[in-house]
């Protein structure tokens, strides 16, 4: 990525503001038309949630890019798993085993939340690459969009990676519970979930649905896109994540 050269990567999951700069010990302030909130200080007591809802699909986002997505009831519609292991975003350079999580990085140069009405921001300036997430979700059109922009500010080349993460619900109540050594990572029902990759997506499945025994499929599929070409994929949490 040369210098002052822009990627900006549309990541599709179905289913310009004045700034008043905190003073002191404040981590937060209000646009002058107070239409926006800024977030300094990603790490908070509790997550600063914004929802953005097109009256059917909504989605829980919050000032660390964690994202819970639903289509009108979260008990038995919900599409991905929420906060910590969906919604994020990490950055890799070629021949370095470093890896920045961007909407929620462990130390930084600087870092901000926008929340605005219909749409949250996050930008991150880190190692000398700008990178800007932003989530909204369409009036008419039941799909979270996932907007990525990378930034290179120094004066050479640099070769990054980019990595997309959400955890499938697909209508299972259960949610993210983990209970280590059943073997079943907290649901049975993810002995059912389907994940393949086509066509640039991966899409997402649940045959056996609610009831494991009445082998009702949830009416729903889900995917994750991207317009950039994807290189590489992977479905299967412990090999994502490694644990």
């Amino acid at each position: 990525m040369r210098r002052a050269v822009k990627w900006i990567i549309i990541n599709t999951l179905l289913f310009g503001c004045m700034t008043v700069q905190a003073n002191g010990e404040d981590w937060y302030s209000f646009s002058p038309d107070g239409k926006v909130c800024h977030i300094y200080e990603r790490d908070l007591p509790t997550p600063w949630f914004n929802r953005l809802t097109n009256g059917y699909l909504t989605a829980w986002v919050t000032h660390r890019g964690g994202i819970e997505v639903f289509m009108t009831d979260p008990s038995i519609n919900g599409l991905v798993n929420p906060q910590e292991v969906s919604g994020n975003f990490y950055v890799t350079r070629e021949g370095s085993d470093e890896t920045t999580w961007i909407n929620n990085p462990e130390s930084e140069d600087q870092w901000e939340c926008r929340v605005g009405l219909g749409y949250s921001t996050i930008s991150c300036i880190k190692d000398l690459v700008k990178t800007e997430v932003t989530y909204f979700i369409p009036l008419h059109d039941n799909v979270l969009l996932m907007s990525v922009e990378l930034t290179n500010l120094s004066a050479s080349d640099q070769e990054l990676n980019l990595y997309g993460q959400v955890e499938w619900n697909l209508g299972d109540a259960v949610k993210y519970v983990v209970r280590r050594g059943d073997g079943r990572a907290g649901s049975q029902q993810n002995l059912y979930k389907k994940t393949w990759f086509s066509d640039n997506t991966i899409w997402a499945i649940h045959p056996n649905w609610r009831n494991v025994g009445a082998c009702e499929a949830w009416p729903y599929t889900g995917y994750l896109s991207s317009n950039f070409p994807v290189a590489s994929f992977e479905s299967i949490r412990s090999e994502f994540l490694g644990y």
